[in-house]
């Protein structure tokens, strides 16, 4: 069903990336024409990732209070940038939420990112959604904030008291604890804003179909049963209106279902419901690609018998202009498009010159052309081209102090888009190039605060929630820019370790910590002390990787850790240098009642081909099983064997190699092939 759809809570990875690619759109879009590289780009990804969302739901609702954008009621985390700046830059436009829906077009998209970033004065106000509709916009709605509804008053105890009987009679309308007559004067003495504020105010958990349709019901219902009015209609839709954006759909649902219960009752009040109330029902179901029950398709056909006047479709012409599909042309450009005139307007050398463009045939590219031509023009290579000019003219002697900061305000924007599109070796070109001007141009302190914005905790952060997301794509660039920060950057990247979920872009970030050598095992063995299991065991993993010997007594204590994850990850650090101490502990494994420890301990003695246990390998190897699974857990014990190499396993294999059995034959031929391949 589709209200069940709306609930399914969405991939915090998409919607990440979703609200990152919207913000890149639109400061593509106030920075260059349309139709350029970095504005389709920009636009197809936010576009690719919201109908990724639209797979999973027909629409979403990002809310906006000030620096802080709200989802399904949990609002994103407030230390990303990137999510400030998006929050920030709408917030601005007194935009309280933007609802994205199903069958959005990219066209939708830009002209919607035109309009957010043109003057605020003509954005939000009470004709946006016309605004909206006039841009070709139809699937994203904007909800602005009402200055209006804001009041200071004091309120006695009277009016107080009479709040909270209305607020306990609604409660009771939505649980059906209300007769009839009481349920109907809620709906008649309250008007539809009041009652959607107080509905507004109740905890989705306390709602459910049953009280929407109780709602719905009791409004299309007057006190005799009589056919509900245009009035009725018209109240019903402005209390829907007002409600918030989830339970507006909740609710224009049930309408759907009660109006299809009582389709008799329906036909009656035909005549009785305006032309008007009626489109404007239709319009609020078509917004929420709500499916249209039989009864409005009966009214629709009774609509499609009114007699239209073409007339009406025909150009309107005034005394002194033209009307052409609701576009007035003046009284100059009217002569422009009438026959005879053109020459008036137009230059015979500019016709020449047209015409000249016309007649010329250009050469077809070839392959390798169009290769280098597309290169040319992609969005790095544009982003590139900018920041080598702002650097180059942010190095010039000559440059006035407020040029110099203003270079300086785009290199930062540039940064922050580098970040977000992983142009991670771009952007430690504009680090490495500003740290070379401050040291020829120490009395220029702009650029010691563009490296103070590139240094700071906020622009890190950012870069490390980059470097989770995107950045074992871009490994290059990304260990490029990890140099120019140095050793400042490692406990950051251990931080975002600690956080990282999958085991991809822990792999990838361990990789950069390891960048720094001696240096990022001194952060990790600090670390080791943390209370939290997954922090030991990445922490050792490093120290592992690392291959340092020196660091194997912060290790060994770990060796009987309470957790079997931390334990086999510090003897693995200690087999590695073959240490006497881990070897002792791999020993220990063997008696363990764990199976699943027991097979851990089989398979390290033969990755690190540890001697030692050759006698416990050979003990399991002749343990008489009672079961198929006993013989078949005998494979990792011969593979371990045949790695570690030793003639003490030659007897053991023999005795295998005479093994029969009738109840468990596969199982006994399956280690026999095992010993073949060793």
């Amino acid at each position: 069903m589709v209200e069940d759809k709306e609930k399914i809570p969405l991939d915090t990875r998409l919607l990440t990336n979703a609200i990152i690619e919207l913000n890149i759109s639109r400061r593509n879009v106030s920075l260059y024409p349309k139709g350029h590289p970095a504005v389709n780009q920009s636009i197809k990804k936010a576009f690719d990732y919201l109908n990724q969302i639209f797979e999973i739901r027909p629409f979403i609702t990002v809310a906006f209070a000030k620096d802080t954008i709200v989802v399904d009621e949990h609002a994103l985390e407030k230390k990303n940038p990137v999510f400030r700046e998006f929050a920030l830059s709408i917030s601005r436009l007194n935009v309280a939420y933007i609802t994205f829906k199903k069958g959005l077009t990219d066209e939708e998209l830009y002209n919607f990112n035109k309009l957010v970033t043109s003057s605020r004065d003509i954005f939000c106000n009470e004709k946006t959604q016309e605004l909206l509709g006039k841009q070709g916009i139809h699937h994203i709605e904007v909800g602005c904030i009402d200055y209006d509804s804001f009041s200071f008053k004091e309120t006695t105890e009277e009016q107080q008291a009479e709040e909270n009987l209305w607020e306990r009679y609604v409660y009771g309308l939505l649980k059906g604890t209300l007769g009839g007559n009481e349920a109907f004067e809620v709906v008649s003495e309250l008007s539809p804003e009041e009652l959607a504020q107080m509905i507004n105010e109740v905890p989705d958990e306390e709602l459910d179909e049953n009280s929407y349709d109780r709602v719905i019901t009791t409004y299309l219902k007057s006190a005799s049963d009589t056919p509900f009015s245009t009035e009725d209609m018209q109240r019903l839709l402005n209390m829907i209106n007002s409600l918030r954006p989830e339970l507006r759909r909740q609710f224009l649902s049930s309408t759907v279902r009660c109006l299809d219960k009582d389709r008799e009752r329906l036909k009656r009040a035909v005549k009785d419901i305006s032309v008007d109330t009626i489109i404007n029902m239709l319009d609020a179901f078509n917004k929420e690609q709500l499916t249209i029950p039989e009864t409005l398709k009966t009214i629709l056909e009774k609509f499609s018998s009114l007699n239209l006047d073409l007339d009406m479709l025909k150009p309107v012409e005034s005394e002194d202009s033209l009307m052409l599909d609701d576009i007035l042309l003046s009284e100059d450009m009217k002569r422009v498009f009438q026959e005879g005139n053109y020459s008036e307007f137009v230059s015979e050398e500019y016709k020449r010159e047209i015409e000249s463009l016309v007649k010329t045939k250009g050469k077809p590219l070839k392959g390798k052309q169009i290769e280098e031509l597309t290169k040319e023009f992609s969005e790095p290579a544009i982003y590139k081209s900018l920041c080598g000019v702002m650097l180059e003219l942010s190095g010039s002697s000559g440059v006035e102090e407020e040029n110099l900061k203003k270079y300086i305000e785009r290199l930062k924007q540039q940064g922050t888009i580098l970040l977000e599109t992983g142009q991670y070796d771009e952007l430690a070109n504009i680090i490495t190039t500003l740290e070379t001007l401050k040291r020829e141009n120490p009395e220029r302190t702009e650029l010691s605060e563009a490296l103070d914005y590139f240094y700071s905790t906020d622009f890190i952060e950012a870069l490390m929630e980059s470097l989770r997301l995107i950045g074992r794509l871009f490994r290059e660039g990304a260990f490029k820019l990890v140099d120019c920060y140095g050793n400042r950057i490692i406990p950051h990247l251990l931080d975002a370790l600690i956080k990282e979920e999958t085991s991809s872009s822990r792999k990838f970030l361990i990789a950069l910590i390891l960048y720094f050598g001696r240096e990022g095992v001194e952060e990790a063995v600090k670390l080791l002390g943390d209370s939290r299991w997954f922090v030991k065991r990445n922490m050792l993993y490093i120290l592992s990787e690392a291959g340092y010997e020196e660091s194997l007594p912060y290790v060994k204590p770990y060796c009987r850790h309470e957790n079997s994850k931390v334990r086999l990850e510090a003897i693995k650090c200690l087999l590695k240098f073959n240490d006497p101490y881990g070897i002792e502990a791999l020993k220990e494994l063997f008696s363990s009642d764990d199976h699943e420890i027991v097979h851990q301990a089989i398979v390290l003695s033969g990755t690190y081909r540890v001697k030692e246990v050759v006698p416990e390998l050979l003990s399991l190897l002749r343990k008489k099983g009672i079961s198929g699974y006993d013989i078949l857990s005998k494979s990792p014990v011969i593979k371990s064997l045949g790695q570690i190499g030793d003639p003490r396993a030659i007897a053991g294999f023999k005795d295998i190699m005479k093994l029969k059995s009738v109840l468990f034959k596969s199982a006994v031929d399956s280690i026999k092939e095992e010993v073949v391949r060793t």
